[in-house]
């Protein structure tokens, strides 16, 4: 049972199978151009009864090679990230918006290339939206604006990780509320610490799943992070207290914080 407690284990078997099932579906896809580059779709990881769902881009080239998602450099920083906010990662289901590894662009220095909107699109029903379903989580964390863009049903390029907190809730799309941390970050405070506590997630708790055969009813708190691969990109390793890094931590405290009341 996802609520605590004994863990009934034909549920446990039950979502693994649904998993499964997605899984398989997943690996025959051709739904967009992606699937003639890649070596094969890359599936999520984790636990079938995770609270927690971390979503992320699309596979980089070491994650393509690997066949998981976040093995990669992106991956050692969001390991160290689920480190600082106390999370085990063993506990939570980690995937992308897009399954397939999008290649550089020609003449491009890069070793990865960005998702087209058609299979970020593509993905969301085929692929990253059964995975939710399957395991009912009670926080979705989106990290950077594809991931973002694709739970919310909007173009990545009108996502400004910076601005999620003003998303209205819509109540036609039951992944998306208010995103991001607004709940639990002050803006007025430089250190940017968690400023929620269990009572506030408790007061949200009226947009938690009701989780029955496996799929989930009603909304899901949304909350938006920094994807790793920026703060790499940023020198995350050199400097741990960026500001992003701070935001991203503290989204993710915000994130067990809430799966925990």
């Amino acid at each position: 049972a996802k609520g605590g407690g004994r863990v009934d284990q034909a549920h446990v078997e039950e979502l693994a199978q649904l998993l499964e099932l997605a899984r398989t579906d997943l690996s025959t896809c051709t739904a967009c151009q992606l699937r003639a580059t890649t070596r094969a779709p890359v599936f999520g990881r984790g636990s079938p009864t995770a609270r927690i769902v971390i979503v992320g881009e699309a596979p980089g080239t070491e994650e393509d090679k690997a066949g998981s998602p976040f093995v990669g450099a992106a991956g050692r920083i969001l390991s160290d990230l689920l480190v600082r906010a106390e999370l085990v990662e063993a506990d939570l289901w980690i995937t992308n918006a897009v399954a397939c590894w999008p290649p550089p662009a020609p003449g491009s220095s890069s070793r990865n290339g960005k998702p087209t909107i058609d299979s970020v699109r593509n993905c969301n029903h085929l692929h990253l939206l059964r995975q939710l379903d399957a395991i009912g989580p009670r926080v979705v964390v989106a990290l950077g604006a594809y991931a973002t863009g694709s739970l919310l049903q909007v173009s990545p390029a009108s996502v400004k990780v910076a601005d999620t907190i003003s998303v209205p809730l819509d109540a036609s799309n039951p992944w998306a509320i208010p995103a991001s941390p607004a709940g639990f970050l002050d803006p007025n405070n430089p250190a940017l610490r968690v400023s929620g506590s269990i009572d506030d997630a408790g007061a949200l708790r009226r947009h938690l799943p009701v989780v029955a055969g496996g799929r989930t009813a009603g909304l899901v708190p949304l909350l938006v992070g920094y994807h790793p691969a920026y703060l790499d990109r940023l020198g995350y390793w050199q400097d741990k207290d960026s500001r992003a890094a701070q935001v991203t931590v503290a989204t993710l405290i915000g994130a067990r914080r809430l799966a925990a009341a």
